[in-house]
């Protein structure tokens, strides 16, 4: 995206390996694990990220899923994986490792809550509908880039209820963006 590149060449200048275009997931298609059930997907800075702007609004959803996995992607996710545990012991942390060399535990039904920009456009890659929160300009643009790609995700702004949407163009155009950004790499 635009502001990431001008981002760089503010820190390291003009370099000819920078180019505008998709992000480096799109390098691999989507390695996913099949599960049984429907599951809930919790992935966030913040508490507000992942159980609502109250905190009330996502553990109202959890019922409805047979299971409620939360992403740790980083350490910091960790510990609020803990917090979020501490009141709903029923949600399953998902480890970054589990996460990256096992596949990631995704079927189209599923749903999603995530303030993180990876987990949005993986999900939606495959076909998830979801909400996400930006609480930054950052996040607000690298969300909005992957609702232009076709997610069929919301910005959550208040009440949280279960939706589908029918299908957007993301799913459909993975194998061919994938093939786009596999050519970009070939050329760095």
């Amino acid at each position: 995206d635009t502001a990431s590149v001008e981002a760089l060449q503010s820190i390291i200048g003009d370099s000819p390996s920078l180019t505008e275009g998709l992000d480096d997931a799109f390098l691999y298609p989507v390695q996913t694990t099949r599960h049984s059930g429907r599951w809930l997907h919790l992935s966030g800075f913040s508490a507000k990220s992942v159980l609502g702007p109250t905190g009330e609004e996502g553990p109202k959803l959890f019922d409805q899923f047979d299971k409620v996995v939360f992403w740790a992607c980083s350490n910091g996710d960790a510990e609020l994986y803990q917090a979020v545990a501490t009141q709903f012991p029923q949600v399953e942390m998902l480890d970054n490792d589990r996460l990256l060399n096992t596949g990631l535990p995704l079927e189209a039904d599923d749903f999603m809550l995530t303030g993180r920009f990876h987990p949005h456009l993986q999900a939606a890659r495959v076909g998830l509908t979801g909400y996400y929160t930006a609480q930054s300009d950052f996040y607000r643009m690298k969300h909005g880039l992957v609702t232009e790609l076709g997610s069929n995700f919301r910005r959550l702004r208040g009440s949280l209820e279960i939706f589908t949407m029918p299908e957007r163009e993301i799913r459909h155009r993975d194998k061919d963006r994938v093939e786009q950004k596999r050519k970009v790499a070939m050329r760095v």
